[in-house]
């Protein structure tokens, strides 16, 4: 062993209910909700730890679906979603303030990381209509536009049971209602994501991007913006971006590389296929006295420095 002196002799891994930390058999345990984290707080000496995760929420638009194939479509849903209200019904409860960020290849805290987003993009549900009727859909008498006698609605897909979920779609649908865009929630088990990514029966999908290390853009934008990139669930791209990724991973340079890729995201995100939601936090409960164990980012936590507090 050729590492820092270990402060413990082993590390036992048992998997057991969340519960397990409240009943004291073990000595931290993660958070995800609010219903979470009001229970760490319940337990007596005990430390909430919060933290950056390294997690981007997005919402995908399936471009190879009527009517998301028209760019114009695209880009009116991306004006009239409201941003902040939707990142408050995320994270209510969870003392965590969401901004928008401008990237789903680089974090905020990270150096090199820009703000991707079209100027045009930003919520704005008159810019919203102007870009539909400019498109050519016209008000119906119910509120909403139409094109060729056909209503412009499009779906909203969410996974399982879980309220906050349910309430998400439930916004995305009234805050669409007001540019006049009619949205068809969909609700379907978790087991099915994987199948109904991969099968791209979908419009609009709310999911997340994990990045495992700090250099993790670099194979990111392929795999995200390229025209037949793996991971690219939008459908939508083009010779120019596709140049453009390759340039950047033909690099070895940091500073050269974060400069490419912002280069490429950018022209990525003016075919609004997809955008970028929200950082959320890493919440972490401990017993007081853990030390080197918590959020951390991409450092994360070496097992040999984990212990306890003298």
């Amino acid at each position: 062993w050729w590492g820092n002196k270990p402060k413990l002799d082993k590390i036992v891994y048992k998997q057991m209910a969340d519960t397990a930390f409240q009943n004291g058999e073990i000595d931290a345990v993660e958070a995800y909700t609010k219903d979470d984290i009001k229970a760490i707080r319940s337990v007596k000496d005990a430390q909430l730890r919060i933290g950056y995760s390294t997690k981007t929420r997005v919402l995908e638009y399936n471009g190879k679906s009527k009517p998301l194939d028209d760019l114009q479509v695209r880009k009116a849903i991306t004006q009239a979603f409201d941003v902040n209200t939707y990142n408050n019904v995320q994270f209510q409860g969870l003392n965590w303030k969401a901004e928008q960020p401008g990237s789903e290849l680089l974090l905020p805290f990270q150096k090199g990381y820009e703000n991707n987003l079209p100027a045009e993009a930003k919520y704005n549900v008159d810019n919203a209509k102007k870009t539909l009727e400019a498109d050519g859909y016209k008000m119906g008498k119910d509120g909403y536009y139409a094109k060729g006698g056909k209503t412009l609605e499009i779906s909203f897909t969410f996974f399982g049971d879980d309220a906050t979920q349910q309430a998400l779609a439930n916004a995305y649908q009234a805050m669409m209602k007001k540019a006049g865009i009619k949205v068809k929630v969909v609700n379907v088990a978790e087991s099915k994501f994987s199948d109904t990514v991969s099968s791209g029966n979908y419009q609009v999908l709310p999911m997340a991007w994990q990045a495992a290390s700090a250099m993790t853009f670099v194979v990111s934008a392929p795999q995200l913006y390229t025209s037949d990139g793996p991971s690219n669930f939008t459908y939508v791209g083009s010779k120019k971006i596709d140049e453009l990724v390759k340039k950047a991973g033909s690099l070895s340079d940091y500073d050269e590389q974060t400069k490419a890729v912002n280069a490429a995201e950018k022209e990525a995100f003016k075919l609004y296929g997809t955008i970028p939601v929200s950082n959320p936090a890493s919440y972490l409960g401990a017993k007081k006295g853990l030390a080197n164990y918590g959020p951390s980012g991409f450092a994360g936590n070496l097992p040999q420095d984990i212990g306890w507090q003298k």
